[in-house]
Protein backbone atom coordinates (compact mmCIF):
# COMPACT_ATOMS: atom_id res chain seq x y z
CA UNK A 1 0.00 0.00 0.00
CA UNK A 2 1.00 3.56 -0.57
CA UNK A 3 0.17 6.96 1.61
CA UNK A 4 -2.38 9.02 0.06
CA UNK A 5 -0.71 12.27 2.02
CA UNK A 6 2.97 11.27 2.45
CA UNK A 7 3.21 9.05 -0.63
CA UNK A 8 5.35 6.78 1.68
CA UNK A 9 5.39 3.10 -0.50
CA UNK A 10 5.50 -0.63 0.34
CA UNK A 11 3.43 -0.29 3.72
CA UNK A 12 2.14 -3.22 5.39
CA UNK A 13 -1.72 -3.25 5.00
CA UNK A 14 -2.00 -4.40 8.67
CA UNK A 15 -1.12 -0.70 9.80
CA UNK A 16 -3.93 1.80 10.89
CA UNK A 17 -1.82 4.69 9.90
CA UNK A 18 1.61 5.63 7.81
CA UNK A 19 4.86 5.25 10.10
CA UNK A 20 6.03 8.34 8.32
CA UNK A 21 3.09 11.23 8.43
CA UNK A 22 0.54 9.31 10.68
CA UNK A 23 -2.60 9.61 8.28
CA UNK A 24 -4.98 6.48 8.28
CA UNK A 25 -4.35 3.67 6.20
CA UNK A 26 -8.08 3.81 3.86
CA UNK A 27 -9.04 0.97 2.43
CA UNK A 28 -12.58 1.55 0.17
CA UNK A 29 -14.64 -0.43 -1.67
CA UNK A 30 -16.52 2.74 -3.01
CA UNK A 31 -15.96 4.08 -6.57
CA UNK A 32 -15.34 7.63 -7.30
CA UNK A 33 -17.60 9.03 -4.71
CA UNK A 34 -14.92 7.39 -2.21
CA UNK A 35 -11.78 8.83 -3.99
CA UNK A 36 -13.37 12.62 -3.82
CA UNK A 37 -14.07 12.05 -0.31
CA UNK A 38 -10.36 10.69 0.06
CA UNK A 39 -8.75 13.37 -1.43
CA UNK A 40 -10.61 16.04 0.77
CA UNK A 41 -9.36 14.13 3.90
CA UNK A 42 -6.06 14.26 1.57
CA UNK A 43 -6.02 17.82 1.58
CA UNK A 44 -7.85 18.68 5.29
CA UNK A 45 -4.95 16.59 6.99
CA UNK A 46 -2.12 18.18 4.88
CA UNK A 47 -3.51 21.74 5.59
CA UNK A 48 -4.35 20.97 9.51
CA UNK A 49 -0.25 19.08 9.68
CA UNK A 50 1.46 20.59 7.23
CA UNK A 51 0.06 24.04 6.02
CA UNK A 52 2.50 26.57 7.36
CA UNK A 53 5.49 24.78 6.22
CA UNK A 54 8.19 26.60 5.85
CA UNK A 55 11.56 26.18 4.50
CA UNK A 56 14.92 27.74 4.09
CA UNK A 57 18.67 27.25 3.68
CA UNK A 58 21.07 28.61 5.46
CA UNK A 59 23.28 31.58 3.11
CA UNK A 60 26.86 33.46 3.58
CA UNK A 61 28.10 36.75 2.64
CA UNK A 62 31.33 37.49 2.90
CA UNK A 63 33.63 40.18 2.16
CA UNK A 64 37.72 41.03 1.70
CA UNK A 65 39.46 42.12 4.72
CA UNK A 66 43.48 42.78 4.63
CA UNK A 67 43.35 40.46 1.17
CA UNK A 68 41.76 37.67 2.97
CA UNK A 69 38.48 36.49 2.83
CA UNK A 70 36.21 36.97 5.91
CA UNK A 71 32.60 36.02 6.94
CA UNK A 72 30.38 38.85 6.62
CA UNK A 73 27.02 37.45 7.79
CA UNK A 74 25.44 34.00 8.17
CA UNK A 75 21.58 34.58 7.12
CA UNK A 76 18.51 32.62 5.98
CA UNK A 77 17.64 32.33 2.71
CA UNK A 78 13.38 31.40 2.74
CA UNK A 79 12.57 28.93 -0.07
CA UNK A 80 8.70 28.18 0.97
CA UNK A 81 6.66 30.39 3.33
CA UNK A 82 3.80 27.82 2.46
CA UNK A 83 5.07 24.87 1.45
CA UNK A 84 1.53 24.01 0.03
CA UNK A 85 0.82 26.84 -2.34
CA UNK A 86 3.87 25.88 -4.08
CA UNK A 87 2.67 23.93 -7.74
CA UNK A 88 4.03 20.39 -8.07
CA UNK A 89 6.93 20.00 -10.11
CA UNK A 90 7.38 23.60 -10.74
CA UNK A 91 10.53 24.75 -9.22
CA UNK A 92 10.01 28.11 -7.22
CA UNK A 93 13.32 29.71 -7.27
CA UNK A 94 14.92 32.60 -4.35
CA UNK A 95 15.19 35.57 -5.73
CA UNK A 96 18.87 35.89 -4.39
CA UNK A 97 21.51 35.13 -6.21
CA UNK A 98 24.34 33.47 -5.14
CA UNK A 99 28.46 32.79 -6.16
CA UNK A 100 28.81 29.48 -7.01
CA UNK A 101 31.52 26.64 -7.37
CA UNK A 102 33.31 24.67 -9.99
CA UNK A 103 31.29 22.34 -11.91
CA UNK A 104 31.59 18.58 -10.16
CA UNK A 105 32.60 20.00 -6.56
CA UNK A 106 30.80 18.96 -3.94
CA UNK A 107 29.79 21.21 -0.90
CA UNK A 108 26.74 20.95 1.79
CA UNK A 109 23.39 23.25 2.33
CA UNK A 110 21.76 23.41 5.27
CA UNK A 111 18.03 22.75 4.96
CA UNK A 112 16.09 24.04 7.65
CA UNK A 113 12.30 22.50 7.90
CA UNK A 114 9.73 24.51 10.09
CA UNK A 115 6.63 22.85 10.57
CA UNK A 116 3.74 23.86 13.30
CA UNK A 117 6.59 25.27 15.53
CA UNK A 118 8.89 22.27 15.38
CA UNK A 119 12.00 22.84 13.39
CA UNK A 120 14.60 20.02 11.36
CA UNK A 121 17.99 20.90 10.51
CA UNK A 122 19.76 18.97 7.58
CA UNK A 123 22.60 18.77 6.18
CA UNK A 124 22.36 17.70 2.34
CA UNK A 125 25.08 17.17 -0.10
CA UNK A 126 25.39 18.24 -3.57
CA UNK A 127 27.47 18.12 -6.76
CA UNK A 128 27.99 21.46 -8.64
CA UNK A 129 26.56 21.05 -12.08
CA UNK A 130 28.05 23.49 -14.70
CA UNK A 131 26.32 26.63 -14.79
CA UNK A 132 27.05 30.47 -16.86
CA UNK A 133 25.95 32.65 -14.51
CA UNK A 134 25.42 33.24 -10.81
CA UNK A 135 24.04 30.69 -8.99
CA UNK A 136 19.90 30.36 -7.54
CA UNK A 137 18.88 28.30 -5.18
CA UNK A 138 14.59 26.61 -5.50
CA UNK A 139 12.82 24.29 -4.17
CA UNK A 140 10.72 21.65 -6.49
CA UNK A 141 7.52 20.19 -4.80
CA UNK A 142 6.97 16.71 -5.32
CA UNK A 143 4.23 14.25 -4.97
CA UNK A 144 2.67 14.09 -1.00
CA UNK A 145 4.48 16.42 1.04
CA UNK A 146 7.66 15.65 0.02
CA UNK A 147 10.77 18.12 -2.12
CA UNK A 148 14.32 18.69 -3.99
CA UNK A 149 16.29 21.90 -3.21
CA UNK A 150 17.44 22.88 -6.91
CA UNK A 151 20.42 24.79 -6.92
CA UNK A 152 21.95 26.63 -10.48
CA UNK A 153 20.17 28.29 -13.10
CA UNK A 154 16.78 27.74 -14.71
CA UNK A 155 18.26 25.73 -17.94
CA UNK A 156 21.18 23.80 -15.71
CA UNK A 157 20.39 22.80 -11.93
CA UNK A 158 21.88 20.26 -9.14
CA UNK A 159 18.87 18.23 -7.42
CA UNK A 160 19.43 17.04 -4.08
CA UNK A 161 18.12 13.79 -3.00
CA UNK A 162 13.91 13.85 -1.32
CA UNK A 163 13.10 15.40 1.32
CA UNK A 164 10.12 14.93 3.48
CA UNK A 165 8.21 17.46 5.61
CA UNK A 166 7.58 14.48 7.53
CA UNK A 167 10.63 12.93 8.41
CA UNK A 168 12.94 13.17 11.01
CA UNK A 169 10.46 14.06 13.66
CA UNK A 170 9.05 17.36 11.84
CA UNK A 171 5.76 15.36 12.09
Amino acid sequence: MKCYVCGKENLNAALSRCPQCGFPMLRTVGGEQAQDEIQKMVRDYQEKYFGNAKISVTSYSYEIQESNLKLREKFMTVLAERYLDLDKGEISWSEQSFAGIDEGENFVLKVLIEVNEKKVQKEISMTASKTKSLWKIGVLPEDGISFCIVVGEKENYARSERISLSADNVF
